[in-house]
C-alpha cells in the first residue's frame, strides 16, 4: 500500500468510530421499554424429580428451576401470581402447598392448610381483579417517540458522508488533481 493509500484507510476508520460515537451519544439503541419486554413463560410441575421448569410459550428455553428450596415433594398442580411474582405448587406426597418467586428463588412451605388437603393435585388463585391498563390498541403497543433517538441515526450518516467527502478531497488535494 502506499502512502495515500495508509491515510484514506486511517481515515475512513476515523470516519467509522466518529459516525458510532455519534450513535452512541445520541442515543441509538432500542427503547429501553421493548428492550425490557419479557417473553411469557410456562411452568410445568415435574412430579418424579420434585422440580419446577419454565420455558418460553413456544417450547424454546426450558430451564429447571429446581426443588424451590427443597420444599417439593410430589408436586402436581401450579398457579401463577404474575403481578406479584409467585408461584404456589401442590404437594401430592406430603398434602402440603409451596410458594417461591416466578424464578424458583425463595421456596417456602406454606403447609397442609389447617390439615384441609389430601393429595392436593391442582391449585387456582382468587386473586382480586384491580384496574388494570386500558386495552392495546389494534396494531401493538404504543411506545413514546424519542424524536432524538429517531433522527440520531441519520445525524450520524450525514457526519459519516460529511467526513468521507472531506477525506476524499484532502487526498485529491495533495495529489495534485
Amino acid at each position: 500500500m502506499n502512502k495515500t493509500t495508509d491515510r484514506f484507510t486511517k481515515g475512513l476508520r476515523l470516519l467509522v468510530m466518529a459516525a458510532l460515537l455519534v450513535g452512541l451519544v445520541l442515543g441509538v439503541g432500542p427503547h429501553p421499554r421493548l428492550a425490557a419486554a419479557q417473553a411469557p413463560k410456562m411452568y410445568v410441575a415435574n412430579t418424579i424429580t420434585n422440580t419446577v421448569s419454565q420455558a418460553d410459550l413456544d417450547g424454546t428455553g426450558g430451564v429447571s428451576l429446581g426443588n424451590l428450596n427443597g420444599t417439593l415433594y410430589g408436586p402436581r398442580g401450579i398457579a401463577l401470581d404474575v403481578a406479584a411474582g409467585k408461584m404456589y405448587v401442590t404437594n401430592a406426597a406430603n398434602n402440603t402447598v409451596s410458594q417461591a418467586n416466578l424464578d424458583g428463588t425463595g421456596g417456602v412451605s406454606l403447609g397442609n392448610l389447617n390439615s384441609t388437603l389430601s393429595m392436593p393435585v391442582g391449585i387456582a388463585l382468587g386473586l382480586a381483579q384491580e384496574p388494570g391498563p386500558p386495552p392495546e390498541p389494534v396494531g401493538g403497543i404504543v411506545v413514546p417517540v424519542d424524536r432524538l433517538g429517531l433522527v440520531a441515526p441519520w445525524l450520524g450518516l450525514a457526519a459519516l458522508i460529511s467526513l468521507a467527502a472531506l477525506t476524499v478531497a484532502v487526498v485529491r488535494r495533495r495529489r495534485g488533481s
